[in-house]
């Protein structure tokens, strides 16, 4: 009689990975981690954006004088806002989908795209990663 093997018996989790990935979960090759762990230098510039659009509206809705001639602020918070948005798309996001982190034309040579390209590159280019 062969034994039955134990249904129950939980499976053992995922052993995180020791190197460092990119934002869609591929390993960064060495010569990119550098690179890559400047994301941060986009995070700190967006935050401080954030602070002084909060900064600049807090006065104009508090009815302060020298913002006056900013019209209620929106053209202003558009502006902030698109920096943020060309900030966050421009931060290394992950390897470049099209040469395989090799560097071409749409990574610039980098090896990496920001999160822009990733999204706008076709699902069967990023394979299972998408």
């Amino acid at each position: 009689m062969k034994a039955k093997p134990d249904a129950a018996a939980p499976s053992a989790p995922p052993v995180p990975s020791e190197e460092p990935l990119d934002s869609v979960g591929q390993v960064i090759p060495e010569r990119l981690r550098g690179d890559f762990a400047r994301r941060q230098e986009f995070t700190t510039a967006m935050t401080q954006l954030s602070a002084i659009k909060s900064q600049v509206m807090r006065a104009i809705e508090a009815g302060d004088r020298l913002y006056a001639d900013m019209s209620g602020g929106s053209g202003f918070q558009a502006a902030i806002e698109n920096a943020r948005r060309e900030l966050r798309f421009a931060a290394p996001h992950a390897l470049c989908p099209y040469c395989r982190a090799k560097g071409c034309k749409a990574c610039h040579g980098r090896g990496y795209v920001g999160e822009g390209v990733w999204k706008a590159a076709p699902a069967d280019m990023k394979g299972a990663r998408a």
